[in-house]
């Protein structure tokens, strides 16, 4: 099994802004996630645990409020060597994340001050980590794990002084018109450690599903367009209030067609706590269908983790709404023409309320689930989000990386953020 990858902040700053972006942001959510290394690309996701702080035989994660899958293609690299016996090289740890973004960033903060040098990241055995291990199960049964160490490296070029004190050398390099400066290469090294997980227990990591045919799927502005800034602080309104722990999320689209294109609206809705709150976005968002998200992303599980359900109709209130069935509408045409065109024009009034209320999508999440999507969008210029009613709400996230051939303008594989986020409560009990 060997494991090594490298990446130059200078020479490539996008490819870095993406690696640098990926992995505070997973950081920002938990500490811990998985680092899933193939031939084709890195996969860094973050998920809730099952067990309390140790990789179980039986079991690694479960689905929660909130999970982050991002995917960095192997181009990104300026090397990239990933080998292993499972299927397509996969290689699949368990990291402490806060401890690589804490080495990404100081890696950034080198680069910010001249420096023109190489991150390289490689997986070491480590013998003596797991001594314990060659003593067989532990007290429970399980079969110990391995540990093993990623190891992050760059250097620094600094200026120093040589023969005489710092203040010295100022002053005499001022007078005479010299300098006494050398440069010295200094070597950054840190050992991170992490956990392997075997093929089964990787498999059972499968990324969320959802259902997009029930779902209100819109193209946020980009941040940087004229309303992006403005979208922004739309995000951000609801982190005012410390003291709101759960919002609902209400996306709404108008049945009637102008401009060739239906408008869409969006807002943050709050009650709690004694007191009601709306925050609206005034300002244009653009509809997308299906294919565009399929276009972004393929789900890797096999189905959806949950039933499908109808979506609720605000009018019907929970569907307690007096129908009229066919048998009813045929006896009251019967009953003479007045009538009949009093009847129609309730049925039709009926008819477009249920229209209205069916382009409707709504979801209640945490309101920390909202700071985590305005960090995202303003780090990426592409954002799709959809709302599933009643459901989960997801923020899709990718980064243009420019042609890999110019002359058959053959795209790059683009950088990937998808935050799902499933309801905190349900509406019926909200």
């Amino acid at each position: 099994m060997k494991l090594k990858l490298e990446i130059n902040g200078n020479d490539y700053p996008e490819n870095f802004k993406l690696l640098k972006t990926t992995v505070t942001t997973v950081a920002s959510l938990r500490s811990l996630a998985v680092l899933r290394f193939d031939s084709d690309r890195l996969v860094i996701i973050s998920t809730p645990r099952v067990s309390n702080g140790v990789v179980a035989g039986h079991g690694v994660v479960a689905r929660d409020s909130g999970e982050l899958w991002c995917t960095i293609p192997r181009d990104v690299f300026s090397l990239y060597h990933v080998s292993a016996e499972r299927q397509n090289n996969t290689i699949a740890l368990e990291c402490n994340v806060e401890s690589l973004k804490n080495a990404v960033l100081r890696y950034d903060k080198v680069m910010t001050q001249g420096s023109a040098s190489t991150l390289q990241l490689k997986l070491r055995q480590m013998p003596e980590w797991n001594a314990a291990s060659a003593n067989g199960p532990d007290s429970a049964g399980n079969s110990r794990i391995r540990v093993a160490a990623l190891a992050v490296s760059f250097e620094e070029l600094v200026n120093v002084y040589s023969g005489q004190g710092k203040d010295d050398a100022f002053m005499d390099a001022t007078q005479n018109n010299t300098s006494h400066a050398v440069n010295k290469l200094i070597s950054h090294s840190s050992k991170i450690p992490v956990r392997f997980l075997n093929a089964q227990q990787d498999e059972r990591i499968q990324e969320p599903m959802m259902d997009y045919n029930q779902t209100m799927l819109c193209r946020l502005p980009s941040i940087t367009d004229e309303a992006g800034g403005a979208f922004l602080n739309f995000l951000k309104r609801i982190e005012r209030y410390t003291n709101v722990n759960h919002i609902k999320l209400q996306g709404s689209t108008s049945p009637h067609i102008s401009h060739n294109r239906r408008d869409a609206k969006l807002r943050i809705l709050v009650d709690e706590l004694d007191w009601n709150l709306v925050i609206s976005w005034n300002g244009p968002l653009e509809l997308q269908e299906r294919a565009d998200i399929d276009e972004m992303a393929e789900p890797t599980s096999p189905e959806r983790p949950r039933s499908e359900t109808p979506l609720l109709s605000r009018i019907s209130g929970d569907n307690n709404f007096d129908r009229i069935d066919d048998s009813e509408v045929n006896t009251l045409q019967e009953s003479g023409p007045d009538t009949n065109s009093h009847t129609n024009g309730f049925l039709e009034q009926v008819q477009q309320a249920e229209d209205e209320s069916s382009l409707v999508q709504e979801v209640i999440i945490r309101s920390k689930d909202l700071k985590v999507c305005s960090k995202l969008f303003a780090a990426f210029e592409e954002v799709i989000m959809a709302i599933s009613h009643d459901y989960a709400c997801v923020f899709h996230c990718s980064l243009s990386r420019g042609l890999r051939d110019t002359q058959t303008q053959e795209e790059k594989e683009n950088g990937q953020i998808i935050y799902y986020i499933s309801r905190s409560k349900a509406l019926e009990f909200a």
